[in-house]
Formats: structure tokens, sequence, C-alpha cells
């Protein structure tokens, strides 16, 4: 891999393909990695490709090894997962809140009506490069929203897992979690705006890298 750093960005090559890294606009525990990963502390996983609007993605995935924290396993913290706030998270007499709805699920709904509209305008678009750019806004905003929800996906999980450190707590557990996730299902709207799925999966991830074992019930 040829690699060239070009101010707050780098540029390599891998089997003939060229990349230009992207840290995004709060780039700092990406470029981090980056750097780590540059200064062998990190390693490469099982990365994917990702092919769009004519250009190549690499999508890295960076081993590295778990923080060694002695934490208690039995300090049990408890959280629950909802869309009236995303993350309550309760330790022996303590209740801590993590997010709320308008932080949250109210940004993204009107990001939802924002595409709407732009649906709908399409039906009364005759012009062909108006047609277009009106399809490219349509673009733009689901991937707004998609990268929405994602930071604050990881945003929340990592306010959790780091208040479980700060607490000692050793092991947590997600209340009711399996029966919420059944009554999404047959809920329409909570289906589409309430990403359990995703913010459980980051919580996993985390408390795995911090030491802490994860129990859903």
């Amino acid at each position: 891999m040829t690699l060239v750093e070009k101010g707050n960005y780098y540029t390599f090559s891998v089997y003939g393909l060229h990349f230009q890294t992207y840290f995004g606009s709060d780039y700092t525990d990406k470029r981090v990695m980056w750097e780590r990963y540059l200064n062998g502390e990190y390693k490469l996983g099982i990365s994917s490709i990702k092919i769009e609007k004519n250009k190549i993605y690499l999508l890295a995935v960076f081993k590295f090894p778990k923080e060694n924290r002695e934490l208690n396993p039995e300090l049990i913290a408890e959280a629950s997962l909802s869309l009236e706030v995303p993350i309550v998270l309760r330790f022996q007499s303590k209740r801590y809140e993590i997010g709320t709805k308008e932080d949250f699920l109210y940004r993204r709904v009107a990001i939802q009506h924002a595409r709407s509209r732009i649906q709908r305008s399409l039906k009364y678009c005759r012009a062909k490069n108006g047609m277009k750019r009106q399809k490219q806004r349509l673009h733009a905003f689901a991937e707004k929203e998609q990268n929405y929800v994602n930071n604050k996906l990881h945003l929340y999980s990592k306010m959790l897992v780091d208040m479980c450190v700060k607490l000692n707590a050793g092991t947590l557990v997600l209340e009711q979690q399996e029966e919420k996730e059944e009554y999404a299902k047959v809920d329409q709207f909570l289906l589409r705006n309430w990403s359990y799925h995703g913010l459980k999966e980051k919580i996993r991830y985390k408390a795995e890298q911090a030491g802490i074992k994860v129990i859903s019930e």
C-alpha cells in the first residue's frame, strides 16, 4: 500500500485502486483510529468495498485489543431503550437519561417530511433536468437521515458505555429488550423510526471493548 499524507487527509492505493480518506465533519475518533493503524497499534480487519455513483469506497474495519479495565461484574447497570428517551440507565438508586425524544425522533421525522415533499413534487416535474435534480435531492435526504441516525446511535452508545465504566459496572442488562422488539415489529411507526437493532449492536460492540458483559432480557 502506497500512502501519502496531504494536509488533513491521506491518499493511498490498494491493488491499483486509489482511495482518499474521509473523516467527516467530526473526524477526531476516525482520525485517531486511522493514525493508530498507521503506527501499528491497530490492525486492519475484514473490510468491504462499496460502489456508489461511479465511486469505490473502502469501508475499513480496524481490530484492536480490549482495554484492560478491572470492572466489577457484580455491579450491575440496567438500561432501557425506547423512542421516548433513547436510553435510560439505572444504577443502584440513581437514574440517568441519555438523549431526548426531541433530539432523536423529531429531527429524524423532520428529515423524512422534507423527503416526502420532494417525492410528491416529482409527480408534477416534467423537465428532464428538473426531475434529475429532484431525484438527487431525494437521495441526499435519504443519506442525511441515515447519517444523522448513525451518528446519534454512536453518540448514545458511547455515552452509555462511558457511564458504566465511570460507575465501575462490569455487567449491563438491557431491560425487556426482546419484548419491546417484538412489539416494534407490528407497529409501523416504531419499526420505521426506532433503530433499536443498530443501537443494541453498537452498545454490545463498545461494551465488549470496555470489558463489560451485556445481557439482553
